[in-house]
This record gives C-alpha cells, structure tokens and sequence, in this order.
C-alpha cells in the first residue's frame, strides 16, 4: 500500500493494531480484558485540545473509533468509554504489548 502522507501511514498503522488488539481479545481473553495494577497509562483527547492522560482499566472486544475502551483519569475514579480515535498515536500498541502473553 502506497501511502501518499505521512497522515494516512499513521491511519494505517492504528488500524493494523486496532485489527490485532481485537484479535487478541476474541481469540485470548473472551473477548475482554480487565486490568488489575499495572494499567497501561495513555494520552485521550476528550474534546478540542484538551489531552488528559488516563489509565486502560479494560478492553473489550470490539473497540472501535468511538469505543470499546474504558479509562479512568490517573488520580480520579469516574469511569468513561472511548475509542481508539481519542487516543495519541502509539497507544494501541501499548495497549497490545500491556496484555498477558
């Protein structure tokens, strides 16, 4: 695949992930996974701008753009679902290398 930006490799990249993390969740852990200590830390952007990093407390099988992904801010406890659109670049990935092997 040709990429003609650096935009649309980006894209491409997160969805490859997107594709493996769900996988992952459906093929090794009934289609979801809960965190118990040592939760993945990502960066969400919940509107605008505005970047607050979270932690992963689950994933489910099927996270999607707008969901399938339950975080909850570092020093707070209101839980909230979102999608891998409201994630900084790398943070499937991390998600993916977070579960148990």
């Amino acid at each position: 695949m040709i990429h003609t930006n650096n935009n649309e490799r980006v894209q491409h990249i997160k969805n490859c992930n997107v594709k493996s993390l769900n996988r992952l969740l459906h093929e090794n852990f009934n289609d979801e996974y809960h965190w118990n200590g040592n939760e993945p830390k990502v960066e969400v952007s919940l509107s605008g701008n505005n970047k607050s990093e979270m932690l992963v407390i689950a994933v489910k099988n099927k996270v999607t753009a707008d969901n399938g992904i339950m975080v909850k801010p570092c020093n707070g406890v209101k839980l909230m679902e979102v999608g891998y659109a409201c994630l900084a670049d790398g943070d499937i990935s991390l998600i993916v290398s977070c579960l148990p092997k």
